[in-house]
């Protein structure tokens, strides 16, 4: 902890006395009892509430903060805040237009497909068994399961999604 007067401060920041009188009187920086300034608080306290890209009296050409720098920080930052903003705006409209699916209905969505068709397949045997009890023709029994079959996977297509999501959106 060093303490230092308001002039040593003002040759150590590079700045004119009067700044730093200045910035105690609007309390930027906060002077000791003794009118003395504390270095390392009051350095935190000068970077923290002065801005860089205002002109000011500096005394010390290397103190003198680039202003253009300060700029191209704002731009950067500013630059990336509109990149975002503007992929938000293009999500909400893909999803509004349907070309993106929102991750937790889609899941949704698949697992009650996927249960309804093991559901359905695991009917089979039951639906079938009466009708192929008396039948002896094996291709006759071959297409009957096939069509069970089909008929029990229908869901899993692509238009079997399709149905599923269109009757959650009646739904909700």
């Amino acid at each position: 902890m060093t303490k230092v007067t308001k002039a040593e401060f003002s040759r150590i920041r590079g700045v004119t006395r009067a700044a730093v009188t200045i910035a105690i009187k609007k309390g930027i920086i906060e002077q000791e009892p003794d009118g003395k300034l504390i270095l390392e608080k009051a350095s935190l306290q000068w970077d923290a509430n002065t801005d860089p890209t205002k002109k000011r009296n500096y005394t010390n050409k290397e103190n003198r903060p680039d202003p253009n720098k300060a700029q191209e920080d704002w731009n950067v930052s500013r630059a990336r805040r509109e990149s975002a903003l503007a992929t938000l705006a293009e999500l909400e409209l893909a999803e509004k237009q349907e070309s993106v699916l929102n991750a937790e209905e889609t899941e949704t969505t698949i697992i009650e497909l996927c249960r309804t068709t093991r559901d359905r397949i695991l009917g089979i045997p039951k639906r079938v068994a009466p009708m192929v009890a008396g039948l002896d023709d094996e291709r006759k029994i071959a297409r009957l399961i096939h069509d069970e079959l089909e008929t029990a996977l229908k869901g899993l297509t692509v238009e079997g999604f399709k149905r599923k999501r269109a009757a959650k959106k009646v739904v909700a």
